[in-house]
């Protein structure tokens, strides 16, 4: 795993603490829920790019 997407999945928790702790605004739906798809928005972008990092290897490798 890349240091980048260590970084990136560690930070998560802090990012979300930030957001509860220093809202702007009032939260009009529930947290949950937008954590929800927040995750569920970061997960999927780490899901394709270890697929494509994967896809990429294995190409160099059928190539070589």
């Amino acid at each position: 795993m890349a240091t980048y997407q260590i970084l990136y999945l560690l930070s998560i928790p802090l990012i979300l603490a930030a957001q509860y702790r220093f809202a702007r605004n009032e939260l009009l739906r529930d947290r949950y829920d937008r954590w929800f798809n927040n995750l569920s928005l970061g997960f999927i972008n780490e899901a394709l790019l270890l697929a494509l990092d994967l896809s990429g290897y294995w190409l160099t490798r059928i190539s070589a």
